[in-house]
């Protein structure tokens, strides 16, 4: 029997535009990736493909209270002044029963 094998890719969310997000689980943070030695968020997304999110100083101030398996969402804000620029992001989590959603509202 003979076994066909594919290319596993690694699939990294680059954003450019304003408003560019990714959605999926929190799987994991893989600490020290790279030449750069770069921490990366793990996220499952809807068709079960994992997409890997590189770290920043912004995005890591955003993540500190995110668990591991929260469905969130990161969207990118653009780049913005401060005493430099830098990349802002915004995360969010699906609100869960017990976060004020009531059931009428997690069934639409």
């Amino acid at each position: 029997m003979v076994k066909n094998y594919e290319d596993i890719e690694t699939n990294f969310w680059k954003p450019v535009n304003k408003d560019d997000s990714v959605c999926g689980i929190y799987q994991t943070r893989k600490k020290n990736v790279g030449e750069n030695d770069s921490d990366v968020y793990v996220l499952r997304q809807e068709d079960q493909s994992l997409i890997y999110v590189w770290d920043s100083t912004v995005l890591a101030s955003k993540m500190e209270d995110v668990n591991i398996g929260d469905d969130i969402k990161i969207i990118y804000l653009g780049e913005e002044e401060g005493k430099k620029k830098y990349h802002n992001y915004n995360v969010q989590r699906v609100k869960t029963l017990g976060e004020g959603a009531s059931n009428e509202e997690t069934q639409e």
